[in-house]
């Protein structure tokens, strides 16, 4: 959901009407417009509460530094303007992952599924790859909040965007 139109990509949360329903009329939140939503689910034969959060994170700037030839290439050919949108990009992605973990915090069954544009530890391990700050952020709050994966995607960012994690917590 986002009110912009210059907003590209976006989040959307799909449950089983026959299974779930939502849990109150505000049962909805718009956490980071056309980053992160989050919807508070009932399931209609037991009674339990979810929250279901959806995430499309920034691309990663480890990303683009991959198609470029390497972060010290980029660097040399960097603009004023280039350098002000990878700042923009990186107070982007630190906002989001404050704004998921400060939404998810104590609320009780959680979902958190999406396109995280990032990498955890041993995933990076595996590939002999050094972590970005965006990998940094999901490991941290993966392990604050202590979220299990429950899937775990291929790496998207050097190509598609796709649920690349899917995990689950109790508060």
């Amino acid at each position: 959901y986002t009110e912009r139109r210059s907003v590209r990509g976006g989040v959307v949360i799909i449950w089983d009407t026959t299974h779930w329903k939502e849990a109150n009329a505000r049962a909805t939140d718009v956490i980071v417009e056309g980053r992160v939503l989050s919807v508070t689910l009932k399931s209609i034969a037991h009674e339990v509460k979810v929250r279901v959060v959806g995430v499309y994170a920034p691309c990663r700037e480890a990303g683009s530094a991959e198609r470029s030839g390497g972060k010290e290439n980029r660097e040399a050919r960097a603009t004023p303007r280039t350098r002000e949108v990878e700042r923009q990009i990186r107070d982007q992605e630190s906002d989001m992952w404050d704004e998921l973990e400060n939404d998810t915090a104590n609320d009780g069954w959680v979902i958190v599924a999406g396109d995280m544009n990032a990498e955890r530890g041993g995933a990076l391990a595996r590939a002999g790859r050094a972590s970005s700050g965006q990998d940094r952020r999901l490991q941290g709050v993966v392990e604050r909040n202590e979220w299990r994966p429950m899937s775990v995607g291929r790496a998207t960012y050097r190509e598609t965007s796709e649920i690349d994690h899917v995990m689950a917590g109790v508060h």
